[in-house]
């Protein structure tokens, strides 16, 4: 047997190590030297600060992420023993705070909550969500082909999940688009308490449209729950399911365009299909999971984790990114081009449920942009690129890019308005309202599809 090379700490050392902050701004242009550097200095999981005054552990290697995301009876969801003993005003709090919904819950109430969950989303139809999402990527792209110039977060990304999302979620646009961008705000710290109230008022208002206007869609299927959820919790279980989409979704759809057009190795062949994009998206969820860290667990008593004890009631992060890159992981060939060993979909009873609704979207939408703008590349050096400050999500605020414009592309009419997840169709405008999208996209939007009022 040969021993372990990593740096192991005495239990009794632990409280006086100093903590490495989750935040500002050197962790937010490059958080894998950080990594790096805690897993070179500490081993298999460190002490690190996600907020002033906010401690937690950060679990580095594989071998810990799974340690504990398959032992939920050491490790408890429900956050809310921990919770009040944080400043309220705390930016964490926002993404950390206790929701009746399957991610914060645990045994029997977990499973309860996350059946509802399965039985929502297995009614939709993936052939017709397919066509959903090329049809709308296709609208998009066909709005900035012409210029020869674009940002693909905030101009194909955003507007492409919103507008497919609202309609799988049989939401009106107005709603849909103030619950996604509530979902940034609490990834990104932005006013927590704000946020979280602003987004428990859209979801209310959410549930009572559906109430009026029944549809098949998810929302609808999780009202016919037969009384098994809650009032709070179907609000919250919406919440969980469109800002586990959203947020990370976009993450995996922009990071993966930047590993192609600026690793090679990765990006040549692709214009072999939709079989080499996916197997490419899986070697990129090992390198930039769109969600960072998270997972967050809570120890039910004191735990040793391969020679750190981690202190009852103490929040412990999943790094994902930092075990997808762990040496010991790859050592064991486990990132070999189109291996699913990744955890960017998480383990456990907690993984996602559905990733192959988000590999779907990804795989469609990079598929799509590569066909129709050849010749794409960067339009500023990667490691310019404007990337948003959370300690969880690793996100780009802008992915600006240069293509040769396209003179052959007309705009479609009015009459081929997308047909909805469900086969029927609706025309709906998006107001701008306090989004980050441009102008001219809701107006291009509006134009083509004609609002009946929301």
């Amino acid at each position: 047997m040969t021993s372990d090379p990593r740096p192991r700490h005495s239990a009794r050392h632990s409280a006086r190590l100093p903590l490495t902050p989750l935040y500002g701004p050197s962790f937010t242009a490059a958080p894998e030297q950080t990594y790096d550097h805690l897993r070179a200095s500490f081993g298999d999981s460190a002490p690190v600060e996600l907020a002033p005054g906010v401690r937690a552990t950060l679990t580095l290697s594989y071998r810990a992420a799974l340690e504990v995301l398959r032992h939920p009876h050491a490790f408890r969801r429900d956050p809310r023993p921990w919770q009040y003993t944080v400043p309220q005003t705390s930016s964490v709090l926002g993404t950390m705070s206790y929701r009746p919904n399957a991610m914060f819950s645990d045994g029997a109430e977990h499973r309860r909550l996350r059946s509802a969950i399965t039985e929502a989303l297995k009614a939709v139809d993936q052939e017709v969500l397919s066509r959903e999402i090329t049809t709308v990527a296709d609208g998009l792209i066909g709005h900035i082909a012409h210029r020869g110039s674009a940002d693909l977060v905030n101009e194909y990304a955003l507007p492409l999940l919103m507008i497919v999302f609202t309609r799988m979620f049989g939401s009106s646009d107005a709603l849909a688009q103030r619950v996604m961008l509530g979902v940034q705000r609490l990834f990104d710290g932005d006013d927590p308490e704000g946020a979280a109230r602003a987004l428990d008022s859209v979801l209310a208002e959410l549930l009572d449209y559906k109430r009026r206007t029944p549809g098949d869609d998810v929302v609808t299927r999780l009202l016919a729950s037969h009384g098994q959820l809650s009032e709070e919790e179907l609000r919250q279980t919406v919440l969980l399911l469109m800002g586990t989409g959203s947020e990370p979704v976009a993450n995996l759809l922009t990071a993966a365009l930047v590993e192609l057009l600026t690793n090679p190795a990765l990006s040549e062949g692709l214009t072999g299909g939709t079989v080499a994009i996916r197997s490419a998206i899986h070697e990129i969820l090992w390198r930039r999971p769109p969600v960072s860290n998270y997972g967050i667990s809570y120890p039910v008593r004191p735990y040793l984790l391969f020679g750190r004890m981690l202190p009852a009631g103490e929040p412990v992060v999943i790094s994902f990114a930092a075990a997808n890159a762990d040496p010991a992981a790859t050592n064991r060939d486990f990132t070999h081009v189109g291996n699913r060993a990744h955890l960017a979909f998480s383990a456990g009873p907690h993984q996602c449920p559905v990733p192959q609704m988000g590999l779907l979207f990804a795989t469609t939408a990079i598929q799509r942009v590569l066909e129709q703008l050849p010749g794409l590349t960067l339009s500023c050096p990667v490691e310019r690129l404007p990337w948003r400050a959370s300690p969880f999500s690793r996100g780009l605020s802008e992915l600006p890019v240069a293509f040769p414009p396209r003179r052959d592309v007309s705009q479609p009419a009015a009459s081929s308005t997308p047909a909805d997840v469900n086969g029927s169709h609706r025309q709906r405008a998006v107001p701008p309202g306090r989004s980050r999208l441009p102008a001219a996209l809701w107006s291009w939007w509006r134009g083509h599809f004609h609002s009946k009022g929301d």
